[in-house]
């Protein structure tokens, strides 16, 4: 069972990142409607799959947290398999948001000069901080487990 104080913390920081993903989404959106044809990139047409899939998957991890009862064994092993292929669209998530971002600016795409321009930077700024971190703390941890079995 995961404390309340974890499961607390998850659920804000999932509904912060669900209102995040759907501001990017709704700026996406916005950028085509308005014909803004500069920023037309198959990388957008990426960031947006990715935003949408990240909305869905936090959706269902908070209901398989919250379920009255455990979720089914195939939910829970769609589930695993899900996660590593998040991380692997996480890492072309930010790169392809980086590379998109950095066209705009170079092109200097006016009709693309948003919130939510500065909104997705820092959204993949964070997630490459946070992916720095994770592969950091499981590189200690490897090393520390290499060096505790070679005693």
């Amino acid at each position: 069972m995961i404390p309340d104080v974890f499961r607390g913390i998850y659920t804000l920081s999932s509904f912060i990142s669900m209102l995040l993903f759907a501001y990017i989404l709704n700026f996406l959106f916005k950028l085509e409607s308005t014909g803004c044809e500069c920023a037309m990139d198959w990388r957008r047409n990426y960031i947006m799959f990715y935003m949408a899939y990240m909305l869905l998957f936090t959706v269902t991890s908070l209901l398989m947290l919250f379920a009255k009862k455990p979720p089914s064994r195939m939910l829970r092993k769609l589930h695993a398999i899900l996660s590593p292929v998040s991380i692997l669209l996480g890492i072309l998530f930010i790169v392809f948001t980086f590379q998109y971002v950095h066209r705009l600016h170079k092109e200097k795409c006016g009709c693309s000069e948003d919130m939510g321009r500065t909104v997705l930077t820092l959204v993949a700024a964070i997630d490459a901080a946070v992916f720095a971190v994770m592969g950091l703390v499981i590189l200690i941890s490897l090393i520390g487990l290499m060096l505790g079995l070679k005693k």
